[in-house]
C-alpha cells in the first residue's frame, strides 16, 4: 500500500479510537485475523456470553466461525428462524 494512503489510514484508526474513548468505550486496532483472536481472547473467558452487531468484516475474517466454535455462549443475531424480538 502506497506510504501516503497508510499513513492516512492510521491517522483515522487512532482518531476513531480516541472518539471512543472519549465516549467511555475501549477502542483496539488488530491487524489481522490472528491478532483479533488474541485481543478477543484477552477480554474474555471460555463460557462467556458474548454477541455482536451486523458487521460484514466478523463474515470477512472468519471471526463469526471463531464466536460459534463453543467456546463462548454466543448470542446469533443471524440463527435462522429468530424472531424481530429475538434478533
Amino acid at each position: 500500500m502506497d506510504k501516503n494512503v497508510s499513513w492516512v489510514n492510521q491517522k483515522k484508526i487512532e482518531n476513531t479510537i480516541k472518539s471512543l474513548e472519549n465516549n467511555n468505550m475501549k477502542g483496539y486496532f488488530a491487524k489481522d485475523r490472528n491478532e483479533l483472536i488474541e485481543i478477543i481472547d484477552s477480554l474474555t473467558n471460555k463460557g462467556d456470553t458474548v454477541s455482536c452487531g451486523g458487521s460484514m468484516t466478523l463474515f470477512e475474517t472468519n471471526i463469526m466461525d471463531y464466536l460459534r466454535s463453543g467456546r463462548f455462549n454466543f448470542l446469533d443475531r443471524y440463527e435462522e428462524n429468530l424472531s424481530k424480538e429475538d434478533i
